[in-house]
């Protein structure tokens, strides 16, 4: 403990106004020995490449060690020499957060080059992280989408979920996504924010476990591409790839399935030199257009074709003016438009037009005062913007209500239509957010007797902002239900209120220490710490006015400390918020490149900044107006409980994650290697909005669960456990072919339904607790969750017949989903469970993609070739059912006592039919000029 109290102190005073920030470099090191074993001191170790070519130079300590930081992803040479014992050299690639050891041994007198292939090390033996690394080149070779989440496929254990992003053991709530480890995940609801142009991406790094203090928190997965850098040459692709309409095959179902649709997509990306060795630059440009006509709705009506299109421009300078000296800056921006927004299960006249956009900036110092240390500083700006408005404008809550127009007053759920949607959009909509960083770390390399150590301290602040508004199209939602017998409509409506600024402040400061206790045995220790504080710009000058806390008193995680117009209404400490990360990596057979490796890591689930708006004092809400259903007549219209501003448990909590993660990597036979891993994670801490009473009569508050205040939620314990077992196989390129093939084996259960939904949705206001039908306590709830895939199977293969061509597949095979029955409930979620959670599963999915590149050199120019590539998707035609509807009825009838449910009366014809299938087969085609 005493230990443990001096770290987090020297992270307090080092690094409090600090954070560490995703790594985007590798880093090179080793041991210079005499021909005899012997380490060698004051040796002088050179590193330079295309992406450094002025050069670094080192000199090694007293245990004969040298390490090199901030390396770019790239194939680097590594020079070493000593007076009277002569010199040599080696070739490496150096990949994202991968320390690629390189040994030397000096013989007297002799110098020497070793020409080896420029691959990287085989297995990380300082590492405890799960951690891959894809390059460019292993991409372009597969028959994968080029786009950011597309990549998320060469994930061990991650399935083809059709959603925001990966599991693998948390939702995208989890998980972190990053471009040039600057954060690009949407700060408030946890989804990839920004698309990247293809072109741009160098390697792909992904961390699927045990992820290091100093990379932060994300208890999912943290996947970061890095772009390309400029360099001495100037070089550069333009591509240009095509998908015609007819290229696509039938869908099984005209309504549900894939319809054929055209996709273009040109991009271009150049490279050079400003000042030849010291200023590099490179930009890319990218248009892409999306069309997919001939839709029709799920009674058979057309729908208009839905178009996306926009473009990308991206800009990066990078920068080595001395050898001490490393600086890159980087901006990017993608605006897009969609028209014809509608889904299957509405009518043509709820459609929208939407206007998204981000950009994204950057700005990153690294400074090599000695040999031996480091200096980061990083600067981050990151913008999202996007605007709904519905295509058919019904004006402002209608008036008289008119029963014999429903389609009239607003977005009206016809139950005789199968609960298609009819009328007008229920409201239009604007949700921007802005993220600001500042990060900075300090690493110091020294000996301690026999051990060398690697510290790291650093830490950052972040502010993220959510400008959210809507406005109800009519009167906003409408549906009919059945009120103690007597039929109702309901229709739930924003009404006029300013737009609402929700807040979130993030501070943090780590301590990391990686320790070569030998040869063969290396520490991985750390401790991260997060002050988060959310709050809401109520633009009045005066700030929280009315304290929503239980009992009326701030205390705890509610502060309600009012600053001019802002108002922070929770807080957690760093002391609230300690994640340390104990691991160690053994080499079991002495220089044979394995290692046995183990990890423990505590994770705050936190990085989800949506209480900013769920949870704030004067939130946007909604009302609930509700008409009798045979004259019209007003019955009544209340602020809606649910929605309304929370109140906030002054016992209130923060979220965590607790990681167990064991495994062993080694080279088998020269060829492959294996690493298998097994990984446990639990969730506990789960915060809620829960009522104060059932039925939800309101108030609502958000608390832990189980909670001590409420009745409503003592004893409701929320759990989600995760727990797999992976291998891993890869084989480089040899003999003209190569390989990667992994299976996952997983088990990934609980009650906690965020995981359930498709939308985006607030980290502390899922449905649990809201209602009759949906209480965490109930036995039905518990069971696999809806990303749950017990087997997931991948191979990915490369040939290569000729020189000029490629063959590429990708074969995957994954579990079905899960699902129950269910229908209707107090709230109107459809989270009535009928069947305990998990009774069905649909079949399995198997997927075979293909992919045939021919290469076509261009003049005299090594580098000039042009390269046509055919890819063939799903070219099986397996058209798996991937999900199916699970409303086993339509009605909803409440009374005012228990169970408060009447018997459910009318079934739902389309229950345990298909919702929706795998894509039908599709061929695309591209070319792609490098120069």
């Amino acid at each position: 403990m005493r230990t443990l109290r001096i770290a987090l102190a020297l992270a307090m005073a080092v690094a409090l106004p600090f954070m560490a920030f995703a790594g985007e470099t590798g880093s090179i090191s080793g041991v210079v020995k005499d021909s005899q074993g012997g380490v060698l001191a004051g040796a002088t170790v050179k590193v330079s490449g295309p992406q450094l070519p002025g050069g670094r130079e080192a000199v090694t300590s007293g245990n004969g060690a040298y390490q090199f930081q901030r390396l770019l992803p790239g194939v680097y040479k590594i020079e070493t020499s000593m007076s009277g014992l002569g010199s040599k050299a080696k070739q490496v690639r150096v990949g994202v957060d991968v320390d690629a050891q390189v040994d030397f041994a000096l013989t007297p007198s002799k110098t020497e080059e070793i020409t080896v292939s420029a691959e990287a090390p085989a297995v990380d033996l300082k590492s405890t992280e799960v951690n891959m690394n894809y390059t460019s080149e292993m991409i372009r070779n597969l028959p994968l989408s080029r786009s950011y989440a597309g990549l998320f496929q060469l994930i061990p254990g991650v399935a083809d979920n059709r959603s925001f992003g990966p599991s693998a053991g948390g939702s995208r709530q989890d998980n972190a996504y990053y471009m040039d480890g600057v954060n690009i995940t949407n700060p408030g609801f946890g989804y990839l924010s920004s698309e990247i142009n293809e072109l741009d991406i160098a390697e792909f790094n992904v961390k699927r476990g045990a992820i290091s203090a100093e990379f932060g928190r994300a208890a999912g997965i943290a996947t970061n591409a890095v772009s390309k850098s400029g360099t001495n040459e100037i070089s550069g692709a333009a591509r240009f790839e095509y998908q015609a309409k007819g290229l696509v095959g039938d869908a099984k179902d005209k309504v549900l399935g894939d319809k054929p649709f055209e996709y273009v997509n040109p991009a271009v990306g150049l490279g050079g030199p400003l000042m030849k060795n010291k200023v590099f630059w490179y930009a890319s440009a990218r248009y892409f257009r999306t069309t997919t006509p001939d839709r029709v709705n799920r009674i058979n009506e057309a729908l208009p074709d839905a178009v996306t299109r926009g473009n990308e421009l991206f800009g990066k300078i990078t920068a080595t003016p001395t050898q001490k000296h490393l600086l890159a800056l980087s901006y990017r921006h993608r605006p897009s438009k969609q028209t014809g927004a509608v889904g299957t299960g509405s009518r043509a006249s709820v459609a929208t037009k939407n206007k998204n956009g981000s950009e994204i900036a950057s700005g990153a110092w690294s400074f090599f005062p000695t040999g031996r240390s480091t200096f980061d500083l990083k600067a981050i700006y990151l913008k999202e913007d996007g605007e709904s408005t519905p295509v058919t404008s019904l004006g402002y809550l209608p008036a008289p209500f008119n029963i014999n127009n429903l389609a009239g007053m607003g977005e009206y759920t016809d139950p005789s239509l199968n609960n298609l949607s009819i009328g007008g959009a229920q409201y239009s909509s604007r949700v921007n957010y802005t993220r600001k960083e500042i990060k900075a770390t300090f690493g110091q390399f020294f000996d301690l007797g026999k051990t060398q150590h690697q510290i790291k301290v650093g830490g950052g602040y972040q502010f993220g902002q959510e400008d959210f508004f809507r406005l109800t199209n009519g009167w906003g939602q409408i549906s009919r239900i059945t009120v103690s017998g007597q039929p109702v409509y309901r229709a739930r409506y924003y009404f006029t209120q300013p737009a609402q600024l929700g807040q979130g402040r993030t501070l943090s400061a780590f301590v990391q220490d990686t320790v070569t206790v030998s040869s063969r045995l290396t520490l991985n220790l750390g401790v991260l710490m997060n002050k988060d504080e959310y709050a809401q710009d109520l633009g009045d000058g005066i700030g929280c006015g009315t304290v929503n806390t239980v009992g009326g008193q701030p205390g705890g995680a509610a502060v309600f400390e009012s600053k001019g117009s802002r108002c922070t209404f929770i807080r957690f400490g760093l002391a609230d918020q300690v994640q340390p990360r104990l691991g160690f990596n053994f080499n079991v057979r002495e220089g044979k490149g394995d290692k046995l490796y183990g990890n423990w890591g505590r994770y705050s689930n936190m990085d989800q900044q949506s209480s900013g708006r769920s949870l704030a004092p004067r939130r946007i809400f909604q009302r609930e107006a509700r008409f009798n259903a045979t004259t019209g007549a007003l019955i009544s219209d209340l602020p809606r409980a649910s929605t309304t501003g929370k109140l906030i448990d002054k016992d209130l909590k923060p979220t965590y994650n607790d990681e167990i993660l064991a495994g062993y990597a080694s080279t088998i036979g020269g060829a492959w290697t294996a690493d298998f891993f097994f990984q446990y994670r639990n969730t506990k801490n789960f915060i809620e909005d829960v009522p104060s009473v059932l039925p939800d009569s309101g108030p609502y508050a958000a608390a832990n669960l189980p909670c001590a205040t409420f009745a409503s939620c003592q004893g409701a314990e929320a759990k989600r456990k995760y727990t797999a077992f992976t291998v891993e196989m890869n084989r480089g390129m040899k003999n003209k072919w190569s390989a990667l093939v992994s299976y996952t084996y997983s088990k990934f259960e609980g009650n906690f339904d965020l995981d359930y939904s498709g939308g985006a949705v607030f980290n502390t206001s899922s449905f649990i607790q809201d209602g009759p039908g949906t209480n965490v306590q109930e036995p039905n709830r518990y069971g696999p969750l809806s990303q749950d895939r017990p087997h997931v199977f991948k191979v990915f293969a490369n040939y290569v017949p000729a020189d000029k061509f490629t063959l590429g597949a990708y074969f995957r095979v994954q579990s079905g989903t899960p699902w129950n029955a269910k229908a209707p409930d107090w709230e109107g979620c459809g989270c009535n469970y009928l069947e305990p959670a998990g009774s069905n599963r649909n079949k399995a999915w198997a997927n075979l993609d293909l992919s045939a590149q021919y290469r076509l050199p261009i003049g005299s120019a090594k580098k000039t070739r042009v390269t046509v590539e055919a890819r063939v998707l799903n070219a099986l035609n397996t058209q798996t059912v991937l999900s199916v509807f699970q409303q086993k009825f339509l009605d909803l009838n409440t009374i005012a006592t228990a169970p408060f449910f009447a018997p459910y009366t009318q079934p739902n014809p389309l229950f345990g039919t298909a919702a929706s299938y795998a894509p039908p087969r599709r061929i695309l085609f591209s070319a792609l000029l490098n120069f």
